[in-house]
């Protein structure tokens, strides 16, 4: 049977869980401060014995309404904490996550901290470290109700479910943004801010938790393929087609797609010409036309897409070159790659040579009519095309020679050549577009010339002189 003293000292303890001294050393003995249970003050007759205690489950106890405010509070606080205290860990922070992605694009990224046994999801809310904050053009996606901390700017989320979400712009290419994300376990869900991030040691906050989140921002790297056996210069000819076939790509290592948010694992890249770097210069980088006898313009030179895929582009130089445009030193056409946002760019130039002598033939092209063009005798032209077997049916793009290439020797000039070989003026420098009247030759410069093959005689090759009647 219990003794009144033995149930007063047994009814005190329970009624100061956490606080040893409730009774004895803060109440004594007065009836002010005597126990309660189940609602009702317990007088010394029935202490040790009442229908509470005995053989029944102890609910929470309820502090005396004549305590001072401040311990009763406290007492409260303490009565809450108690059961989750015992409960250990309640969540623990996520790994930390890393996002390569690319201009343009919009990853989002998804973090929660793993909720452990017997906690509860609906007291944890989220937010963003005010001391990183998030990157330019970034935002907190929020799993649940979003708020805007009043006269800071940042965000509560209501929900332990987040996502920080990024739209990299140009200037930020080639850079890394990292946002930390706070999670704070509530301890009295109902006293949870809405307005304030909480802060430690705010008295309702049990545990916290953090994670990072990493955008790596790639920055292109335009490249020109090289080609297996690419020649290192192209040779063209008059009135046949022409082509050279360029293609670049981005060298980044590509992006995933399944998380960077991006629709292409690499950045866009094109092909264009430039003036910079280009002979003879022109404007455009591509080679001049010249004017047609028939009137127009002919000889010009033009880009033509020819395949894309997702991370290669090829496209051709195309060029038919016309009579005007033959030299003896090659032209040299660049070109660029660059991404399609501009940020980054390589060079490629190439040697192409229009080579005199030769001509293509085209649709009711034949010896007499090319000889006239030329200013030549038709015999003269068939003489040096020893392969022509019909002269006056030439198939479309037969080559013809239209004279034979003579090395400058030392103290040649033009005057000199016109009587060795029994040229006009006219006749050399319709043959050598790139020689002008006048011009200073180069020893061992190329020149095409119409070697004479009636009424004279040659010895040592182009050494002729006149046949004497």
């Amino acid at each position: 049977m219990v003794g009144g003293g033995r149930g007063h000292s047994s009814g005190a303890a329970w009624v100061a869980t956490g606080s040893r001294d409730f009774h004895g050393a803060a109440c004594g003995r007065s009836s002010a401060c005597r126990p309660e249970v189940d609602g009702h003050a317990m007088d010394a007759a029935d202490r040790g014995h009442g229908p509470s205690v005995r053989g029944r489950g102890v609910q929470s106890p309820r502090v005396p309404a004549r305590l001072p405010r401040l311990v009763r509070a406290l007492l409260a606080v303490c009565a809450v904490s108690a059961p989750m205290a015992a409960r250990g860990q309640l969540m623990s922070s996520p790994a930390a996550k890393s996002v390569r992605t690319l201009v343009g694009c919009s990853p989002q990224v998804a973090m929660a901290p793993t909720m452990l046994s017997g906690s509860n999801p609906s007291r944890v809310w989220s937010r963003v470290d005010e001391n990183r904050g998030l990157p330019r053009n970034g935002e907190l996606v929020c799993g649940g109700q979003l708020r805007l901390v009043t006269g800071t700017g940042l965000q509560v989320c209501g929900s332990h479910n987040v996502s920080v979400r990024m739209k990299p712009e140009k200037a930020q290419a080639g850079k890394n943004f990292t946002t930390q994300l706070l999670w704070e376990y509530a301890v009295d869900a109902s006293k949870q801010p809405k307005l304030q991030p909480g802060r430690p040691g705010d008295g309702n906050i049990a545990q916290n938790a953090n994670g990072t989140v990493t955008f790596v921002v790639a920055a292109p790297q335009p490249e020109f393929m090289v080609m297996k056996d690419e020649p290192g210069s192209y040779v063209f000819s008059v009135g046949c087609p022409g082509s050279v076939t360029l293609s670049a790509y981005d060298a980044i290592a590509p992006v995933d797609l399944a998380v960077s948010g991006c629709i292409s694992a690499t950045y866009a890249v094109d092909i264009a010409p430039i003036a910079a770097g280009s002979y003879p210069p022109t404007s455009t980088g591509l080679p001049q036309g010249v004017a047609l006898s028939e009137g127009g313009v002919g000889g010009v030179a033009k880009m033509v897409r020819v395949a894309s895929s997702a991370n290669i582009t090829q496209v051709e130089l195309q060029w038919t070159p016309e009579r005007g445009q033959e030299r003896s030193t090659p032209y040299r056409i660049c070109f660029k790659a660059e991404d399609v946002l501009g940020l980054k760019q390589r060079t490629k130039c190439i040697t192409v040579k229009v080579q005199k002598c030769v001509y293509c033939a085209r649709e009711g092209d034949t010896i007499a009519s090319i000889a006239s063009q030329l200013d030549t005798d038709w015999l003269q032209l068939y003489t040096v095309n020893p392969l022509v077997t019909n002269p006056d049916s030439l198939p479309v793009g037969t080559r013809i020679n239209t004279g034979v290439f003579y090395q400058v020797r030392k103290g040649d000039y033009l005057e000199l050549l016109y009587d060795r070989f029994f040229v006009s003026e006219q006749q050399l420098l319709q043959l050598n577009p790139d020689v002008e009247k006048g011009q200073k030759l180069v020893e061992a410069e190329e020149l095409c010339v119409s070697p004479p093959v009636c009424n004279v005689e040659c010895k040592h090759g182009l050494d002729c002189t006149p046949v004497q009647a």
